[in-house]
């Protein structure tokens, strides 16, 4: 994918100098020891960035380009025939709205949104969380600037009595009493002379990129 110079082993890890420059390449997966299914999403985001025309072969699984209808939101000229994607990286990525649908597929968003001109946000980081531990962390090591965030939902308030057997976990909102006699929570509580009440974030969390 790219020119690379060996540097040497040090305590098992294997060191290369790379010149940045990427290179069209043709990929075929397959069982071990040919190249990982699992490596397919991830190094598609890295041909999107080579200069020319790649190809991506998946022969493992079928109807595992997914990802690839995200990758074009940022710009990416892939085809797809059957289960080959032809990729033209000549193109350029810009930064976009992103959702990740699984784990793999989501990682290789992550890697294309961080070399992508401008900002890009992907969410439904719980998926990637079950594969990758913390890789904000991992990538922002790397000189990555990626970062999480929580994003938090208005949860529903109700005037009079609220409906039977609604219940919610609420973090950092405001109860406004302006207008209104009483404001009660979903678990019946009343919130009118509370100012400040904990919830807990109703939604998954997002990566900002």
């Amino acid at each position: 994918l790219g020119a690379h110079t060996f540097l040497g082993e040090h305590g098992g890890v294997m060191v290369f100098e790379s010149d940045g420059m990427l290179a069209p390449t043709d990929v075929s997966t397959g069982p071990y020891p040919l190249f990982p299914t699992d490596m397919q999403a991830p190094f598609m985001a890295c041909q999107c960035y080579a200069s020319g025309m790649s190809t991506m072969r998946e022969t493992v699984f079928e109807d595992r380009f997914s990802h690839v209808a995200e990758l074009r939101k940022m710009g990416a000229r892939i085809a797809l025939a059957g289960n080959t994607a032809f990729v033209d990286g000549s193109g350029g990525m810009r930064g976009a709205e992103l959702r990740a649908a699984d784990l793999r597929g989501g990682a290789g968003l992550v890697v294309a949104a961080l070399g992508a001109e401008g900002r890009s946000t992907v969410s439904g980081v719980r998926y990637i969380d079950r594969g990758y531990e913390r890789i904000e962390e991992v990538f922002s090591s790397l000189g990555g600037k990626i970062a999480r965030v929580t994003a938090v939902r208005r949860a529903p308030f109700y005037r009079g009595a609220p409906p039977h057997g609604k219940r919610v976990l609420l973090r950092h909102f405001y109860a406004f009493r302006r207008g209104m006699r009483h404001f009660y929570a979903p678990d019946g509580r009343d919130l009118t002379k509370i100012r400040f009440f904990n919830v807990k974030a109703l939604t998954a969390g997002s990566f900002i990129i």
